[in-house]
């Protein structure tokens, strides 16, 4: 058996990494943030507890990186833009690509909402979320300018509340939640 390579070792740590961050995911929005303790979470992760401070500093800090991953997710379906303006057709992609990541992962995104809504949680990741959205917003501002609205940040904004709005809507009741239809009444109304 030959030895690792360093990118067989990175990928083990970035598969041990999320399988962390999954279990904790699970185990806060089960128990609570406050009750879920690293023990419990090592536990449900099938390793041991030791194991998880070589990946995280304490349970806060794997809280935000929950948290700033589910944010990432979000904000890569963004395209690159490379100073360029955003397109009508690349915005429609971009919110055609948040929805189809809402509909294929639907349990993932119950749990994550279920935690990152907490207080708690909202004011330990709060120094950290306007560096991740800012990018987003100013791409849809951009967008506006171009298009000639009167208030391009105001409706970036507005475009940006009424995704996270029907998100959520759509986490509590997906079988109901007309979400296609939802979807191009955005881009006729929004784009």
């Amino acid at each position: 058996m030959s030895p690792r390579t360093e990118q067989q070792y990175e990928d083990i740590r970035e598969s041990r990494r999320s399988a962390i961050m999954q279990a904790g995911l699970e185990m806060f929005a089960k128990h609570s943030i406050e009750t879920a303790s690293i023990a419990l979470i090592a536990q449900h992760a099938g390793i041991s507890k030791g194991l998880i401070y070589n990946y995280f500093e304490n349970k806060e800090s794997l809280i935000l990186a929950i948290v700033m991953d589910g944010l990432r997710k979000f904000t890569t379906l963004a395209p690159e833009l490379n100073g360029k303006t955003m397109t009508k057709p690349e915005i429609i992609q971009y919110i055609e690509r948040t929805f189809s990541l809402l509909e294929n992962h639907v349990s993932y995104w119950k749990l994550y909402f279920s935690i990152v809504l907490h207080p708690a949680v909202m004011k330990m990741a709060e120094p950290h979320l306007q560096e991740a959205i800012l990018p987003v917003v100013d791409m849809l501002t951009g967008y506006y300018t171009d298009q000639g609205v009167a208030d391009p940040a105001a409706q970036a904004l507005f475009l940006g509340s009424v995704l996270d709005g029907i998100s959520l809507n759509y986490l509590v009741n997906p079988d109901l939640y007309p979400l296609q239809t939802i979807k191009e009444i955005i881009i006729q109304k929004l784009v």
